[in-house]
């Protein structure tokens, strides 16, 4: 069962169990709704092995399959993972997401060439579907830069992805399209960061536009995870963007955002009003926590990732004895910093 703090939110679906334990609906909706929850991602297996058991396919299957293959990934279990994924992209094979997360599992089993392989075969059926969405025959066609929720919602998504997206453009890897950005207001995590790119994206704010735009799938939306290199292979974005940025280096590119002089008049006013003097150097810190994603839990895998942010208080320490400040980045569900002269808890100001 679930945790007690679940209970309160999901009573109704346990309620709705207790009645019938076997029963196909009440599984499969503790199992779809356990599964989407990081925290709880490990409960969700019995109810979705049951509901599966009964045979039914229908509209929330690839969400069960999806579920119990994340269920088997954070059990080390490679080999099932691979097994799901790969059923699942035979009975569905209009999701493009399975042939991404299957081409994940089997680069992590070390079948590389099986990887980008599937990888390949994804993003050809994407990009050749993107290019029916051109306006007139000698305009460049739409790329829908997806998942558009996930590039809104979270800084460093916002910025790596696009970047990526289109040095990869640039350098000639993938088509020369028009870039289309669904952001709606309430979603997107930094409007400044947002505004820069537009001078590259076509930034879709209205809910109407948006809405047409989102029912036009699969036409046009490219996966921004995925990248052809000029050697053939196709990669995920973590090693892609290596690839691109060394060529983007070599070929004397410069960057693609910089400040505007009003802008770091601004931060510069901010970091006044922080505290910080006038000229002075600074360095940025940000040491990731469980608490943003709510990860605190024995079977995070992304518990590699985190540390204590007491443990760099050596690097704070050498920083300010050599005159200079630390901004320390995050959220508020992060430790807080005991006052220490010359470091700004930035985290845990209002100017956050």
């Amino acid at each position: 069962m679930p945790p007690a703090d679940m209970e309160t939110r999901i009573r109704p679906l346990l309620v709705a169990h207790k009645a019938d334990p076997g029963g196909y609906e009440t599984n499969k909706a503790l199992g779809i709704v356990l599964a989407r929850v990081r925290k709880y991602q490990l409960h969700a297996e019995p109810y979705l092995r049951r509901a599966l058991a009964h045979g039914v396919v229908d509209g929330d299957t690839k969400w069960m399959i999806d579920g119990l293959a994340h269920v088997s990934l954070l059990k080390g279990d490679l080999e099932q993972a691979c097994q799901l994924f790969e059923t699942a992209r035979q009975v569905f094979p209009d999701v493009a997401d399975f042939a991404f997360r299957l081409g994940d599992v089997l680069f992590r089993l070390g079948r590389f060439e099986e990887s980008s392989a599937t990888f390949a075969a994804a993003i050809k059926r994407l990009y050749d579907a993107a290019r029916g969405t051109a306006p007139t025959s000698d305009a460049p066609p739409e790329h829908l830069l997806g998942p558009s929720d996930v590039i809104c919602r979270f800084f460093g998504e916002q910025a790596a992805r696009l970047d990526l997206y289109l040095k990869v453009r640039a350098l000639g890897w993938i088509d020369h399209a028009t870039p289309v950005l669904l952001a709606p207001n309430r979603q997107v995590a930094n409007p400044c960061l947002l505004d820069h790119w537009a001078r590259y994206v076509r930034v879709v704010t209205d809910p109407t536009e948006s809405e047409r735009l989102r029912n036009r799938q699969p036409a046009g939306w490219i996966y921004t995870d995925y990248y052809p290199l000029p050697d053939g292979r196709v990669m995920h974005r973590d090693l892609a963007h290596r690839a691109a940025q060394a060529a983007w280096d070599a070929s004397d590119h410069p960057p693609l955002l910089s400040l505007a002089a009003d802008e770091r008049r601004r931060g510069e006013a901010v970091l006044r009003r922080l505290g910080m003097p006038e000229g002075t150097w600074f360095a940025v810190l940000h040491v990731r926590e469980a608490g943003f994603f709510d990860e605190d839990v024995p079977w995070n895998h992304n518990g590699h990732r985190n540390a204590r942010i007491d443990t760099y208080r050596p690097a704070v320490d050498a920083i300010v004895e050599r005159g200079g400040w630390v901004v320390r980045l995050g959220d508020p569900t992060m430790t807080p910093l005991p006052p220490i002269g010359n470091v700004i808890d930035y985290a845990h100001t209002p100017e956050r």
